[in-house]
């Protein structure tokens, strides 16, 4: 959140639209990616356990 007022803060305000709908899509794209690697992790420590019992 901090770079992001940062980075409003340097840029025009013409184009702060644009830094926030990146920034929005950046973030949306990281959650994205985090949810589907803790999805992976938890179906291997799944199939671990498995594996173990």
């Amino acid at each position: 959140m901090m770079v992001v007022k940062m980075a409003t803060a340097v840029t025009p305000i013409r184009q702060r639209r644009q830094v926030f709908i990146l920034a929005t899509l950046m973030a949306a794209a990281g959650l994205a990616v985090m949810t589907a690697a803790t999805r992976r992790m938890s179906i291997l420590i799944d199939m671990a356990a498995l594996t173990m019992s």
